[in-house]
């Protein structure tokens, strides 16, 4: 039931699948109506034994019908009778959208964890040690056996077998280092670039398919959360399912409306705008399924991006939704057999889907594309590749200060070189 006020507070505007339920009864069964509004707010909930709400209405016989999608609970069954469910109600709780992780720089590192890579190093030094070791043992073995006085020749060192390790690694088995050190490691960074192209498949996939992360998963990590809070309007089914939730994380969550009672939202955040701006990016919101695909479609109106997603896991078992009416109401018999009629013509359905945008872009995981950015292919670019083009970079001055450092070396040793 969408509801618009003038300056002065009265009601002028009408709208909403509920209203249209209610309007169309009222030509069915030849009645008028008349719309009132509870003080509070509320839907009804028990609050210290007491009523309160449209509920707290109905008892008193205030209205004759409460126009509302009210959930039964063996509380309000006792107090209140309920027409027949017109719509099953999947209870929701909206979060912040995934987060992507558009890091390019560190794309080369990605797709095997750390602990893969410090072992990749390990093997390395493993395989250059055993194969220095065992090359120095045989050749001075074979020194030894032919009497063969001279220097080992044949023999290469560490370093040289380490980086004949690694061009191993990188496909590049038949490659042996020059005696440059300059060039070994301008080389070694060309190699480890190429590396990356050994297993091209996972690092195209990490650049070019979003990496999404999720700030909760389940139920029991948003209770554990500290970076969102859950949140509901207050005095709905949903606080009270929370509040009188007794263990597990429901009850988690129950404690933590108690501890922060801002975030059980009044009757001023049943504007669909307000309600956006109070929960978004920080609280997690609990309430029916339909509403908050209104509030996300909301949102994509405003930004053009999907912000706002719902949780992964159930967070409740499916509501049914009813109209109320006084305990007793000679009425109950008539809106049961409208309901009947009005889901048998399919017009409950239809002013569902008019109202509220069931296939909205980022309820159901989509996204919109412009059509010329379905039909293109882009290849992949310098920005994407950064981390590769940056990673040899930084093997070449690396690889120009070696050999630097080598001028400086050699030219040292030569000057002090003495001739007798």
């Amino acid at each position: 039931m969408h509801i618009e006020h003038d300056h002065k507070g009265q009601i002028y505007k009408l709208d909403g699948f509920v209203y249209q339920m209610v309007l169309w009864l009222s030509v069915r069964f030849n009645f008028t109506f008349t719309v009132v509004e509870p003080k509070d707010g509320a839907v009804g909930a028990l609050v210290n034994n007491t009523w309160n709400g449209m509920i707290h209405m109905a008892i008193i016989r205030e209205v004759d019908l409460v126009a509302a999608p009210v959930v039964p609970s063996s509380d309000r069954i006792r107090v209140v009778d309920f027409s027949i469910s017109y719509l099953d109600e999947q209870a929701a709780c909206l979060i912040p959208a995934p987060t992507f992780d558009r890091n390019k720089w560190t794309a080369v590192f990605r797709p095997f964890d750390y602990t893969v890579w410090l072992m990749i190093i390990f093997s390395l030094v493993s395989i250059a040690t055993i194969t220095w070791m065992t090359t120095n043992a045989y050749w001075k073995w074979c020194l030894d056996r032919s009497h063969i006085h001279a220097t080992l020749r044949f023999q290469l060192p560490f370093s040289q077998n380490f980086l004949f390790a690694f061009g191993a690694l990188c496909s590049q088995s038949k490659w042996i280092p020059s005696s440059s050190y300059s060039t070994r490691i301008a080389t070694s960074s060309w190699c480890l670039m190429s590396a990356v192209y050994a297993f091209s498949s996972c690092i195209i996939a990490y650049l070019t398919i979003p990496k999404s992360h999720l700030l909760v998963n389940s139920i029991e990590e948003l209770a554990n959360s500290e970076i969102l809070q859950v949140a509901t309007l207050k005095n709905s089914i949903f606080e009270t399912t929370l509040l009188q939730s007794n263990f597990g994380p429901m009850k988690n969550l129950g404690d933590s409306l108690r501890k922060n009672p801002e975030n059980r939202l009044t009757r001023h955040y049943y504007n669909q705008a307000k309600l956006l701006d109070k929960v978004f990016g920080r609280l997690a919101l609990t309430t029916g399924k339909l509403q908050l695909d209104m509030l996300m479609e909301l949102d994509y109106r405003k930004s053009r991006r999907c912000d706002l997603t719902l949780l992964p896991q159930q967070f409740m078992p499916i509501l049914k939704t009813c109209l109320a009416l006084p305990k007793g109401s000679t009425y109950t018999h008539l809106i049961n057999l409208g309901i009947i009629e009005m889901n048998e013509l399919g017009l409950v359905d239809q002013w569902i889907k008019r109202y509220v945008n069931q296939t909205n872009q980022c309820s159901h995981g989509m996204r919109k594309f412009h059509r010329s950015e379905t039909q293109t292919k882009h290849p992949l670019t310098l920005s994407v590749l950064a981390s590769a083009f940056a990673l040899l970079l930084l093997g070449i001055i690396v690889s120009y200060f070696t050999f630097f450092l080598e001028l400086y070396f050699f030219k040292k040793s030569k000057n002090s070189l003495v001739i007798i």
